[in-house]
């Protein structure tokens, strides 16, 4: 109990202070000390029954030993992968990660909106770069790992593909799954590649690589496309033989200002996106859908599970609840499977 109560102590002081430079601060203390950390937040209980309990498979073989897992942006840079691993994450993805370090936009680029438990950020993709994020990557070998693929800012739209070939062989060979960031505002132009003829030369530029090195590979979409172009994406993966697709990135929402939103003022734009591509995809078993974006509880999650979904990542949601998120998860899966009669979550997932 002491536990669960420790973390909002924490927050509330961290509340007052910059959100970038408490992050950072964070997940810093979170690389050099991750027992201590682990140890003194709630998070899912390890010790529960068996270890294959709480395991969901995807037909092609994606594998998380929970199924909520780390979205793209928290860490960003691969600092705090053991800390994450220890409390819980069934998978962490890391990044967005560009060929080239770049400084991201300028600061301040990260708003609370507490009172509506969601952030909205101007980042811009800062990071140091493969070279640096993939030695990290190497050296970790405990868990799923994702790594969350952009392009530098300053390369052309039209050569954005050079970019997304090298993350691709930088990092194809060394991590559990990849996936194509064309979905942030916060790039100039990046939403652009989401169209299906600039997709198409995207992964048409990995399609020799991919036989050398078989990683799976998702593609990640912005919660503002319309219908048409949520189909047109969906035609794109089929071609190209995808893996799934991740949805959703952050929303536009021009009266909070410039950037992406995410946390509660997100789900119910998410939710409809999700619910149209999994309506859309029921037929196509082996193109996952991993779910991101507004996911604040439990009940929220069986919903996505109902409608056809497995995988799930949070973000802003552990930013507002901390580790004690993925306790309560786990009793609600506890709580479903006793319900259902089933032994296992992959069991249970089945009956949906």
């Amino acid at each position: 109990m002491f536990k669960k109560k420790l973390f909002p102590l924490i927050q509330k002081a961290a509340f007052k202070l910059n959100p970038e430079l408490i992050h950072n601060q964070s997940f810093a203390l979170f690389h050099k000390y991750p027992d201590f950390f682990a140890n003194t937040f709630a998070g899912v209980n390890r010790a529960y029954g068996d270890h294959n309990r709480y395991r969901i498979t995807s037909l092609d073989g994606l594998s998380w030993s929970f199924p909520v897992g780390v979205a793209a942006g928290l860490d960003k840079e691969a600092i705090a992968l053991e800390f994450l691993s220890k409390i819980g994450f069934g998978a962490i993805e890391v990044g967005t990660v560009t060929p080239l370090p770049q400084p991201g936009n300028p600061k301040p680029r990260i708003f609370r909106y507490v009172e509506e438990k969601s952030i909205r950020n101007q980042m811009g993709f800062p990071n140091e770069g493969m070279e640096v994020i993939a030695d990290r990557v190497e050296q970790f070998r405990q868990n799923c790992i994702g790594v969350n693929l952009g392009k530098n800012k300053l390369t052309p739209d039209d050569q954005s593909f050079r970019d997304y070939l090298l993350l691709y062989k930088k990092f194809a060979p060394i991590c559990d799954y990849l996936v194509i960031n064309v979905s942030s505002p916060n790039t100039p132009g990046l939403r652009k590649l989401q169209s299906s003829e600039a997709l198409k030369e995207i992964l048409g530029a990995l399609w020799e690589q991919r036989h050398i090195h078989k990683t799976k590979l998702f593609v990640k979409i912005s919660p503002d496309l319309d219908k048409e172009q949520i189909a047109d994406v969906v035609e794109v993966a089929k071609t190209f033989e995808l893996s799934g697709i991740v949805a959703t990135n952050t929303t536009i929402m021009e009266q909070k200002g410039p950037g992406g939103v995410s946390g509660a003022l997100l789900y119910n734009k998410a939710f409809e996106v999700r619910k149209y591509l999994l309506d859309l995809t029921r037929e196509t078993k082996n193109l996952e859908i991993i779910g991101v974006g507004g996911f604040f509880n439990f009940d929220q999650i069986h919903e996505f599970w109902k409608q056809g979904g497995k995988f799930v990542q949070i973000y802003t949601s552990f930013i507002y609840q901390g580790p004690k998120i993925l306790s309560d998860i786990q009793v609600g899966i506890d709580d479903l499977l006793k319900k259902q009669g089933a032994s296992n979550l992959q069991e249970l997932l089945s009956q949906f």
